[in-house]
């Protein structure tokens, strides 16, 4: 079974890297990013983020899920 954890559960807002390193410590295999606002997508999400984020992810051996708001068609 694949399970994976949201951010918003650990940090209601950015920046989620302690969510991603307590979602891995947990032991889920994968993490839902999260967007709450068109602030969060515009000033969180930048092309640089999204590499550090990418990178996180593959250092702790997790897998990116999804995004809670895909309709923003935001590319990580």
């Amino acid at each position: 079974m694949y399970l994976s954890a949201t951010t918003w559960t650990f940090s209601w807002g950015p920046p989620y890297d302690e969510a991603l390193k307590i979602i891995a410590r947990l032991g889920f295999k994968g993490a839902e990013l999260t967007i709450w606002s068109d602030e969060f997508l515009q000033d969180y999400y930048t092309a640089e983020t999204n590499k550090h984020l990418r990178s996180l992810m593959a250092d702790l051996g997790k897998d990116y899920m999804t995004q809670l708001c895909d309709e923003l068609g935001i590319e990580l």
